[in-house]
């Protein structure tokens, strides 16, 4: 097993300000979304796409948090 958190300890800083960056983007989201109250059909659609970006984001917060994880607990050694 090889200990990532060793060989590749610069690139935790790195997940970690892109996971933040994420968090922050689905929460000012969250926000708009929150407070939008679409009144037109072309309005209902812009509200509907901001709402699939916020899961985007929500989708790929998630996939640097199992990078981080995977960078600070170690993963098997590829062959």
């Amino acid at each position: 097993m090889i200990q990532y958190s060793e060989k590749y300890s610069d690139c935790r800083e790195y997940i970690v300000d892109a996971e933040t960056w994420l968090c922050d983007a689905e929460a000012a989201l969250d926000m708009f979304l929150a407070k939008a109250e679409p009144e037109t059909a072309e309005a209902e659609i812009a509200f509907n796409r901001i709402d699939n970006l916020k899961k985007v984001v929500r989708g790929m917060n998630k996939a640097y948090h199992s990078a981080f994880t995977a960078v600070t607990q170690g993963l098997p050694e590829r062959e």
